[in-house]
């Protein structure tokens, strides 16, 4: 046994490992089927977004590509209220721009638009689009900056039972130890899938709970965003300029997004797959003068998403990672039903009832 195991041992003796990973577990397991399934969304959510909402999230037109400017314009007409806040270029050659707008009370509003023809596909809260609903659900139980807190304890207290947990079952001796004697009652047998299940899935629900325990903390600390001002009406027809002479600054890197929250700058983000899978490319450009005013290539972007997302969603080890990910989604969800089944099957034992 590991020596941090040993003194851990020594220090909380094993009821109080089994209570503490008990009650983490069952603190957490109304809340984990929930967190299980939209993470298993969003580790395909282009491939989900394209099948549940063709009409949606597929572009409809054939020809060239519109450009960006005609994009923002046909927004400004059907939502004059809202700030246009990020535009999300298409992934694939048949997927729409998606669009991100808020007021200036912070109601967000969502849209995508054809690439081609600039028709508005669709338009509305996060509830007119499945896989951003499940995003927002995901990380902050659509609840803003509590939602986030409350995630965050969430995550806190999953990571307990799990390390809780494999400090319970640690063996003096490794045969037999994960092994499941089905002769026995029902009630043994569900305890002796839930240790194996959880001892097996143990390493990759450690790296999905601990990443995404990082990947909450820096969004909790953030400052609340402020309210969305109105734009400039010119900065439209700048747009294409700015982005032209963004992808000078990286030739040969796709556009992957660009940010216009601050109304006097735009930044334009090109994908940097030479780094990972996320990694992005930043330039920064002064909206009045069209200059670039800041430039943050991949390599030098300390930003701790670009390194602790990949990891979270498994893409850094490609289709492969993120299959191993989505097993440790069915796993966490499995162990939770089976956790609250042991927990009734004890009630009823302690009761006297079969």
């Amino acid at each position: 046994m590991p020596t941090a195991a040993v003194w851990f041992l020594e220090v909380i003796s094993k009821p109080t490992l089994f209570r503490l990973h008990k009650w983490c577990g069952l603190a957490a397991a109304i809340f984990v089927l929930v967190q299980a399934v939209t993470g298993a969304i969003l580790l395909y959510r282009q491939e989900i977004s394209r099948v549940v909402d063709p009409s949606g999230m597929v572009r409809h037109s054939k020809g060239a590509d519109a450009p960006l400017s005609q994009i923002l314009n046909s927004i400004r007409r059907n939502s004059p209220d809202f700030q246009i806040q990020r535009v999300v270029y298409p992934q694939n050659r048949d997927d729409p721009y998606f669009v991100y707008l808020a007021n200036a009370v912070g109601v967000m509003r969502y849209a995508s638009v054809d690439p081609g023809t600039a028709e508005i596909l669709r338009l509305g809260s996060a509830w007119q689009f499945p896989t951003q609903a499940a995003l927002l659900i995901h990380y902050q139980l659509m609840a803003g900056r509590l939602g986030l807190g409350f995630v965050l304890l969430l995550g806190l207290s999953l990571l307990t039972s799990v390390v809780s947990g494999m400090t319970y079952w640690w063996p003096r001796q490794w045969r037999g130890s994960l092994s499941v004697n089905f002769s026995l009652s029902p009630r043994l047998i569900l305890r002796q899938l839930h240790r194996s299940l959880g001892v097996v899935a143990s390493a990759v629900l450690c790296v999905s709970l601990l990443t995404g325990v990082l990947l909450v903390i820096p969004l909790l600390l953030a400052p609340s965003p402020l309210p969305a001002a109105a734009q400039d009406p010119p900065f439209v027809s700048k747009i294409d300029r700015i982005v032209d002479l963004a992808r000078a600054e990286f030739p040969n890197h796709d556009l992957s997004y660009v940010e216009m929250t601050n109304p006097t700058s735009i930044i334009v983000n090109l994908r940097a797959p030479e780094r990972n899978p996320l990694a992005i490319h930043s330039v920064e450009f002064d909206l009045a003068s069209e200059r670039m005013v800041g430039k943050i290539p991949a390599d030098k972007d300390s930003s701790l998403w670009v390194v602790v997302l990949p990891i979270h969603m498994g893409i850094i080890l490609g289709n492969e990672g993120r299959f191993i990910i989505l097993l440790g989604a069915f796993a966490l969800a499995a162990l939770s039903i089976s956790g609250v089944l042991m927990w009734y099957q004890a009630a009823r034992h302690r009761n006297g009832r079969p």
